[in-house]
């Protein structure tokens, strides 16, 4: 089994010889690759000026603290589940990798801005239980939901992330 100490992201797609990795997306092409490699916890709704349920079914907000409940219907390619485990190894790679282009995470979450592993815990991420992450803001911030409705903020299976070595 890989380690999960995050670096890569595994994936396979045949004819693509590389995925751009979610922390270094500087390029649109690499921003819509990821888009539609990847799913995010929500959408923003162009139409109606809204973010809307992606892989997260709900969410609520109380104060800095954001809950989502993952869609029992969220899957992986080989069918299965998005765990809210998945969901935070995903948000902690850019926080260790700390080399996002457009979302600096590792500012937003509480006590998370030291995490030098996806298998360290921080303050800031909460996982309550198979379908439900809690997020801890230092403040609110009206990007965070916009990190989680971009192909930076995607989700992947934790199996995934690998290391460089």
């Amino acid at each position: 089994m890989p380690s999960t100490n995050a670096s890569s992201v595994r994936t396979l797609f045949p004819g693509i010889n590389s995925v751009p990795d979610p922390s270094m997306v500087v390029s649109t092409y690499q921003w819509y690759t990821l888009e539609h490699l990847s799913g995010s916890l929500l959408s923003f709704d162009h139409f109606n000026g809204r973010f809307a349920p992606e892989l997260a079914e709900s969410w609520r907000i109380d104060g800095t603290t954001f809950e989502f409940t993952l869609s029992s219907s969220a899957k992986f390619h080989d069918g299965s589940p998005v765990s809210s485990n998945d969901v935070a190894a995903s948000i902690k790679r850019l926080i260790v990798k700390r080399s996002s282009t457009h979302f600096p995470v590792w500012t937003y979450l509480k006590g998370c801005s030291d995490l030098k592993s996806i298998d360290s815990d921080c303050e800031g991420i909460t996982v309550v239980n198979n379908r439900v992450i809690q997020f801890h803001l230092r403040e609110l911030s009206e990007s965070f939901f916009l990190l989680l409705a971009s192909p930076e903020g995607g989700i992947w299976s934790k199996a995934d992330l690998l290391t460089d070595s």
